[in-house]
């Protein structure tokens, strides 16, 4: 459908705010748990448990085998046997011990950014690899390994949710967050992000998809003095979410 952003000043007058109605009886999501408490106890008569909670629970609901600790002990062994088959056979066979031994080195950052490729749907035709650093290029090559092999099913993320399988899915995140909460009540044409301003790569994908059948809401506390200095009002939020709670 759409993805639409509104702003506010004052966190303790959001229902002041024009979008009000729209935001007060869908499902919501908020950056950390800290902000789900702030927003519960100003909004107490709205903003009940499991219709509002952490963007996580979203998250681990629409990708649940993608962060199970199954899936990536199998994505680890994969990439364990590609290193050790040696990536690029036109390496001299020094450079290929010696970039192996790298990469054990610092495996968990290469499993990292092999996840961070399949996350963004990566094409890899649209590298500019001549810009790369040779370790750089590896990690691509890897990356082209994986996409053109067996192993590729043990990276699929999944991007053939329907919008009812979205329902669930929304569904299951409000369930998790308090049980036996009443989602049928709740209207889930549109849902809304709160206070996300570092976006990972699953977040960015979870949005996406989203998209394609809710209204989704990204909601941003924004004041005008500090237009050019974003991460102010990222701790100003932070600090007022954490002043209600104590």
């Amino acid at each position: 459908m759409s993805i639409t952003i509104y702003t506010y000043s004052d966190p303790y007058n959001l229902a002041g705010e024009p979008y009000w109605e729209e935001i007060k009886t869908c499902p919501y999501f908020c950056a950390s748990q800290t902000l789900v408490n702030g927003m519960k106890a100003i909004y107490n008569g709205d903003f009940l448990q499991g219709r509002v909670t952490t963007v996580q629970y979203l998250l681990d609901a629409m990708y649940k085998d993608w962060e199970s600790t199954k899936t990536k002990v199998r994505q680890h062994a994969i990439l364990d046997q590609i290193m050790t088959n040696g990536v690029d056979q036109t390496l001299e066979p020094q450079m290929q011990q010696n970039l192996l031994r790298a990469f054990i080195f610092n495996r968990d950052e290469v499993f990292n950014s092999i996840r961070v490729f399949f996350e963004l749907n990566v094409n890899p035709n649209d590298i500019l690899k001549e810009k790369l650093t040779p370790e750089q290029k590896l990690i691509v090559k890897v990356y082209q390994l994986i996409l053109s092999s067996g192993s590729l099913r043990d990276f699929s993320i999944g991007d053939d949710l329907t919008e009812d399988a979205m329902d669930e899915v929304i569904d299951s995140a409000m369930k998790r967050a308090k049980e036996g909460c009443n989602v049928d009540a709740i209207k889930k044409d549109h849902l809304v992000i709160h206070g996300i301003h570092q976006f990972t790569p699953i977040m960015l994908r979870a949005i996406e998809q989203l998209s394609q059948y809710k209204k989704v809401i990204l909601l941003f506390n924004y004041q005008t003095q500090y237009s050019a200095m974003p991460a102010i009002t990222a701790r100003k939020e932070q600090e007022l979410a954490r002043n209600v709670i104590t």
